[in-house]
């Protein structure tokens, strides 16, 4: 699962545009590095600078998961409430959901939400694994 959390973390860095925030607040990056510079050369100014820059980025992409997430469909969002961050069967789920085709659960349910990555597999190099569970991030 560990490998699932960071490969998901990987994900939402690449898409953040770190080169674009920093021309939106160029004149904060320089005003890190030349507080900096004053500082006798401690980079403390510019982690700082960076850390809340990162920080703002991935409040964007919090706040855009939150608004898809909003405009889910309700059977996406009734899978999403039962979910946890320990894996489930697929088996449990649906008797969570009181669903009786397993079919219909992967098509409907889990497949959206895995292409969504709102969840994932603990087994995910073996997709149809009779051990394969489910868990959201």
């Amino acid at each position: 699962m560990q490998t699932a959390f960071l490969t998901k973390w990987k994900t939402v860095f690449a898409y953040i545009p770190v080169e674009t925030i920093i021309k939106e607040r160029q004149q904060e990056y320089y005003t890190a590095f030349q507080d900096c510079y004053a500082d006798n050369g401690k980079s403390t100014h510019f982690i700082i600078f960076m850390l809340k820059t990162l920080l703002s980025a991935i409040q964007n992409v919090h706040r855009n998961s939150a608004n898809m997430l909003k405009s889910q469909t309700t059977q996406i969002q009734k899978l999403m409430n039962i979910m946890e961050y320990i894996p489930f069967s697929a088996k449990e789920i649906a008797n969570r959901l009181g669903l009786k085709s397993i079919s219909s659960l992967k098509n409907h349910y889990l497949m959206p939400e895995l292409e969504l990555d709102l969840i994932a597999m603990s087994i995910p190099d073996k997709p149809t694994s009779k051990n394969q569970k489910y868990y959201k991030f």
